[in-house]
């Protein structure tokens, strides 16, 4: 399951590059990171290079090079971050359509 997501996230970083949509896509991938950041997901996320969308890639990014940098940087993971660092149901696939049902809501 967790290939499946990493291609839908793969396909919404493309598309919101070719639309020049940007700051949706940030904001979204943001909130995979909240809540994803001490699991296997996020990892994958990280391995593919799957962060911010940057002001060099797309006239609508909201991000320099550096802030998309340190976005990926395990080593920075702010407060409120690391939600289930410490245990967890370890259920990425149940988490994320929670923070994918959530970010509809927010976004309508």
């Amino acid at each position: 399951m967790t290939e499946k997501v990493l291609d839908c996230l793969k396909a919404y970083r493309e598309v919101s590059l070719e639309q020049n949509a940007a700051a949706f896509y940030n904001k979204f991938i943001a909130e995979i990171k909240k809540d994803f950041s001490a699991k296997p997901l996020w990892f994958k996320v990280v391995e593919d290079n799957l962060g911010l969308i940057t002001v060099n890639e797309c006239s609508s990014g909201n991000a320099t090079t550096d802030e998309a940098k340190d976005f990926l940087s395990m080593e920075k993971v702010e407060d409120g971050e690391a939600n289930g660092a410490a245990g967890g149901s370890g259920d990425d696939n149940e988490d994320l359509v929670s923070v994918v049902k959530g970010y509809s809501e927010n976004s309508s």
